[in-house]
């Protein structure tokens, strides 16, 4: 049985992507998150698959893990975890 794993901590901050992602549930308004500690995306979605949210208050309550979710924009390498949440509010 094979596992999948999340990137390595060894990689570089290129194999570790980070940006914008967004969910997208049916009939209402787009939640756009950002992914900009070290833990990039792999970190953000695992937490929202523990459980449903990942502590997002917006992602809470009934029927709101199941949405699709996309990745808006991937931040390059020089851009800080500042740069990322203030494009986050755009």
């Amino acid at each position: 049985m094979r596992t999948r794993t999340g990137p390595s901590s060894a990689g570089s901050a290129g194999l570790r992507p980070r940006g914008l992602s967004a969910h997208l549930p049916p009939d209402e308004k787009v939640n756009v998150g950002s992914a900009g500690g070290t833990g990039s995306f792999w970190n953000r979605w695992t937490l929202y698959s523990a459980d449903g949210h990942g502590g997002n208050i917006a992602l809470i309550g009934p029927g709101r893990s199941d949405w699709p979710v996309r990745i808006l924009q991937v931040a390059g390498s020089a851009d800080t975890t500042a740069d990322i949440l203030a494009r986050e509010v755009l």
